[in-house]
């Protein structure tokens, strides 16, 4: 979670999604400062598109709990994968069945 204590310490935020609970000092700091937070979810309406949180293992690295998430817009699709592994990656193409399109303009 590197600098997120900083950020709601610093800036205006309303509500927070992370991936487990493993994150107690955080945890303690929006609870004290009154910001919802949301963990564990599955997927996430946001007008007309859903995230889907694929991420739900917990790995002994850090940076392989980020948040996984999954989206479509205007016909191509996002897999954005935060600080997690190109492990975590493979173990959720798998589990999927997403297929990995890489076109570059």
């Amino acid at each position: 979670m590197g600098d997120s204590i900083y950020l709601v310490n610093n800036f205006k935020i309303e509500n927070v999604i992370f991936n487990n609970d493993s994150e107690l000092n955080l945890i303690k700091t929006l609870d004290k400062k009154k910001i919802n937070y949301y963990q564990n979810i599955k997927e996430l309406n946001l007008s007309d598109n859903k995230l889907y949180f694929l991420n739900n293992k917990i790995y002994d690295n850090a940076n392989d709990n980020s948040n996984v998430i999954y989206t479509e817009l205007n016909n191509y699709k996002f897999l954005l994968m935060g600080d997690a592994s190109k492990e975590v990656e493979e173990n959720l193409l798998k589990k999927y069945n997403l297929i990995v399109n890489f076109n570059f303009i």
